[in-house]
Order: structure tokens, then C-alpha cells, then sequence
């Protein structure tokens, strides 16, 4: 028994579907050219993934970042320059700094405190302005995407702008300011 649909065919059964779908699978007999067809398979779908994250193929994507809002959020926070970006290297330096000096004198234990305090600031500094980052990419995501799903963007987006910018997946396509940017592939990813 077959019905009709609402474009006019009839509806497939259950047992044609089944065999439809048994029919589009086909796995070796052999298990070893199974595992080995499977690894390849798997490989591709690696390599076409990883290329997206740098030519931003929307279809090849990870699903955390497919879709006109992750689009939009990488776009706003790539085109910013955030305190976050700056606050690692500054880190490392003052970290670096402080264990060159030993505490053993005076002077240099006034040193490390400057180097102390003034990493707190920074902290502070840091949480202020990833707060406001926050703040100004939900605004803006409210009045660009009015009726789209925004659950987690804002902090996709916060989560983005703490990366280092030479280390964000999908790759930046524009620079600070807006303008846009050339991606070049690895040469790994080069055909």
C-alpha cells in the first residue's frame, strides 16, 4: 500500500526503502580492505575539513562553526584588536622577567612586585574588556540576527577573541579593521 505524498508520489515502503539503503552501503567482504577503505575515507573527510578552516567552506566547516551567525561573529571579532590578543605575549615576557631576578635582594624584590601588581592590572584590564566584548558582540548579534539562533555566539565569540590571531581556527579572513585578508594554505594542504 502506497500513499501519496504531498508532491503528488507515491510514498516508498518500508521494505524498498530498507533495501535502497542496504544497496547504497557497500562494505568490502574482506575486513582488512574495509578498515583500510574506511581509514581513507576518514582521512579525506580530515583533509577536507582542516582546508575549510582555512578557505571557510561552509559545507566541510565543524558544526561549531557553520552557519551566517559564526560567520558574522568571526568577522567581528577578526576585525577588532582586543586586549586579550596582547595580554599573552605580555604575560610571558613578565613571567620571564620575574624569574630572572632573584628575590634574594632588596631592589629586586620591589622589582617582582611591580611585575606582580602589574600583572593584576592587566587581569583587570582584561576582564573589563572582554566584559565589554561581550556586551558589544551580543548588541550587535540582537540587531543583525533578530530571529536566529544565538545560544552560545556571544561566547564563541569571547572564547575567539582570546585566542592568539595567529592561532584562530577557521583562519582570519579579515584583518584588524576590517579589511579583507588573503588565506594562504599550508603546503601540507596544497594540491
Amino acid at each position: 500500500m502506497t500513499n501519496n505524498d504531498s508532491k503528488g508520489k507515491a510514498t516508498r515502503s518500508r521494505k524498498e526503502a530498507e533495501a535502497a539503503r542496504k544497496q547504497s552501503i557497500s562494505i568490502p567482504k574482506d575486513k582488512k580492505r574495509a578498515r583500510a577503505a574506511m581509514r581513507t575515507r576518514e582521512v579525506d573527510s580530515r583533509i577536507l575539513t582542516r582546508k575549510a578552516l582555512y578557505t571557510l567552506d561552509e559545507k566541510y566547516l565543524p558544526a561549531r562553526d557553520r552557519g551566517p551567525v559564526r560567520a558574522f561573529i568571526r568577522k567581528y571579532t577578526d576585525s577588532r584588536l582586543t586586549l586579550a590578543e596582547i595580554f599573552m605575549p605580555i604575560t610571558f615576557v613578565s613571567v620571564v622577567l620575574t624569574m630572572a631576578y632573584p628575590v634574594a635582594d632588596a631592589n629586586n624584590s620591589e622589582i617582582i612586585g611591580f611585575f606582580n601588581l602589574f600583572f593584576l592590572f592587566m587581569l583587570f584590564a582584561l576582564f573589563i574588556d572582554i566584559a565589554s566584548f561581550g556586551f558589544l558582540l551580543n548588541r550587535a548579534l540582537k540587531k543583525q540576527f533578530e530571529k536566529a539562533e544565538r545560544k552560545g555566539s556571544t561566547f564563541y565569540g569571547i572564547s575567539r577573541s582570546l585566542t592568539l590571531r595567529v592561532m584562530r581556527l577557521p583562519k582570519p579572513n579579515v584583518k584588524i579593521g576590517g579589511a579583507p585578508r588573503e588565506i594562504k594554505l599550508p603546503k601540507s594542504l596544497r594540491d
